[in-house]
């Protein structure tokens, strides 16, 4: 078991919030390699760096005597550290023997990174670094030092952290935060009720406002879909309003002039969506065989599967563009999945709400 002097235990929770499991168990089991039984270890050890540095691990020797070590790099409490190292090694239980484990905490300069390295490559080939640094330069640091002096090396974060930029589409502070930190349970209730109330109002929203229904309400939209059947704005709306925004949706037709309702939307409320024409006379054309499959087929225009007809809508959706240049281009989802479709319309929406709130604080 790993934990600190004088502190209290880690907890799981901590580490799990971390996802745990990404350390590669491969390279951990290629460093702890063939070992004979050993003895459980009574005493810290310390590297070089103005005090002792608290570690308490089980440990064990090769066939030669030598002792396998990991040195854990913290920029803050170095809890969090711990207790994944901890549930790491729970994973090797079985084994005859265990590293020895130092936590090294509070590393933010570069200088205490080089020294803390420069010790572990003294202690040769048996050595094991593992940093769970959220600094991306301090990271980049560790790897590279690590690199110079022929050590093994684990970045934790680095990789954790930029799978969750590209996730939540924003990047991350790069500031420490130890496990130790007091969270307000109350925030974060009250963020997860309005999160969720939010995409449950959306979506109601969204129902409300399918296929050109109930303009009226449209001020209250972050964003309308405008393009011709089967162009796939329903789905996108759908998946849009599991973020929390509201979308109203409108099939365009060249006989039939748009809301007036449209002329009152702020700039990035509205969005032209196209598709190819051969694509969209495909799709159009599934739509009615399953129109006609269930006797249902007039509740489609006629000729709606028609080339003429579906040039005639591309045609008008373009000729919206024109005489509203404040709209953005049509964008084409022709070979766009859904989960990219959402994501760029996502992005115009919060660009045009930091550009709104921008103007009101002016």
């Amino acid at each position: 078991q790993c934990r600190f002097v004088g502190m209290a235990r880690p907890t799981i929770l901590g580490a799990a919030a971390l996802g745990l499991y990404c350390l590669p168990g491969a390279l951990v089991w290629n460093f702890l390699g063939s070992v004979r039984p050993a003895r459980r270890a009574t005493e810290s050890y310390s590297l070089t760096q103005g005090r002792q540095l608290p570690c308490l691990a089980a440990t064990g020797a090769d066939d030669d005597g030598a002792l396998r070590r990991v040195i854990v790099i913290s920029d803050s409490t170095g809890q969090t550290a711990a207790a994944l190292t901890d549930r790491v090694l729970v994973q090797f239980q079985k084994s005859d023997v265990l590293p020895e484990v130092t936590v090294v905490p509070r590393v933010t300069e570069v200088e205490q990174l080089s020294d803390v390295i420069a010790d572990a490559a003294k202690l040769g080939d048996r050595v094991l670094v593992m940093a769970t640094l959220v600094d991306a330069k301090m990271a980049e640091w560790a790897k590279m030092l690590c690199e110079d002096s022929n050590v093994r090396y684990i970045d934790v974060m680095t990789p954790l952290i930029d799978s969750f930029c590209t996730f939540l589409e924003e990047p991350a502070l790069g500031v420490p935060g130890g496990a130790g930190n007091k969270i307000n349970k109350q925030r974060v209730s009250k963020m997860v009720n309005r999160e969720f109330f939010g995409m449950v109002e959306a979506v109601k929203f969204g129902q409300r406002h399918v296929a050109g229904l109930n303009p009226q309400d449209w001020q209250e939209a972050d964003l309308v879909l405008i393009g011709p059947s089967r162009v796939g704005k329903g789905p996108i709306a759908h998946y849009l309003a599991q973020r929390g925004v509201k979308v109203a949706c409108l099939n365009t037709s060249p006989g039939e002039p748009p809301p007036g309702e449209l002329n009152e939307l702020g700039e990035g409320k509205v969005a032209l969506c196209v598709v190819v024409e051969e694509r969209l006379v495909d799709l159009r054309l599934s739509r009615l065989h399953d129109a006609q499959a269930r006797n249902m087929p007039m509740l489609l225009e006629p000729g709606y599967a028609s080339s003429e007809l579906v040039r005639q809508e591309l045609e008008f959706v373009y000729s919206l563009q024109q005489s509203h240049p404040d709209w953005a281009e049509p964008i084409d989802l022709t070979y766009l999945g859904v989960e990219e479709a959402t994501s760029i319309l996502f992005r115009q929406v919060m660009a045009a709400r930091k550009k709104q709130a921008v103007n009101r604080a002016a």
